[in-house]
């Protein structure tokens, strides 16, 4: 079962790609990643016909985070998880479980997103304009907090120590990429608001002056805070009690739409 219920395809001429009105008899479970890809589930197929399985059932297919084992911390609805093939390898599956009268499940998680790293471009665009973005409405986020230092800003717990200290110790530094300024803390890294970048901004410059860097810092729509806060500050709806994903708001149909939209042209 997906969050959202099943999705299964097995052979239909009339629809194309598959029907989703057959209900699996047997299924197997395929973990993807990295070390376990498209391919090496096709290669798979004639073994899993002749257990008498009808459908494999995948886990999430979806762009994840780099290097993720799992695939539940997607990035990017809109895109195939590369590190686990290609469109046409996907098409090459579809076809050899078609071939042997077989389905796929497919998990979906359409109701989180994995927010720790920047390739989710959603997430990113929130953390660069707040609540302007036109994502904003795609997360379940508490503007209007009580806590006036959190008011019009997301709270993103992962500092490994209280800020000030951080920020003392100079682990907070500010550095041009890619011709894009960006604030980094470690591996981690965060957009700098538009509006918040001086003008000939000199990185080094403001990475010396503690008092320069801080006053930039507090202009950002985001308040980073040690991460053992987020159990109680916490300011956005999160999945459990994983504060790196971030609900989704998928009952918006905008939201549902682009959170589907892959899936639908795998569907038909």
């Amino acid at each position: 079962m997906t969050e959202s219920g099943p999705i299964s395809t097995v052979p239909d001429k009339e629809k194309g790609r598959g029907s989703l009105r057959t209900v699996p008899r047997a299924t197997y479970r395929l973990q993807f990643n990295e070390h376990f890809r498209l391919a090496d589930g096709l290669a798979l197929v004639p073994y899993f016909y002749e257990l008498g399985i009808s459908h494999l059932y995948a886990s999430p297919l979806f762009k994840a985070a780099p290097h993720s084992a799992h695939g539940y911390d997607v990035c990017d609805f809109g895109e195939l998880n590369p590190e686990i093939g290609t469109e046409n390898d996907l098409e090459k599956l579809i076809a050899a479980l078609h071939e042997h009268n077989m389905g796929l499940v497919l998990d979906i998680v359409p109701n989180h997103m994995g927010i720790a790293t920047p390739e989710n471009g959603w997430w990113q665009d929130v953390l660069k304009n707040g609540a302007v973005s036109q994502f904003a409405k795609y997360f379940d986020i508490q503007w209007d907090t009580p806590d006036p230092k959190l008011r019009g800003k997301i709270l993103v717990p992962v500092l490994g120590d209280r800020y000030e200290h951080i920020l003392k110790r100079g682990e907070l530094q500010v550095q041009k990429e890619n011709g894009r300024a960006i604030l980094r803390y470690f591996e981690k890294e965060f957009p700098l608001s538009p509006d918040s970048i001086p003008n000939n901004l000199s990185a080094e410059h403001i990475n010396s002056d503690t008092h320069a860097l801080k006053d930039l810092i507090q202009k950002q729509n985001y308040s980073l805070a040690f991460w053992g806060d987020g159990d109680s500050q916490l300011n956005y709806r999160r999945f459990f009690a994983v504060s790196t994903l971030a609900g989704l708001c998928t009952e918006d149909e905008t939201v549902f739409q682009d959170v589907h939209s892959l899936l639908k042209h795998w569907l038909y």
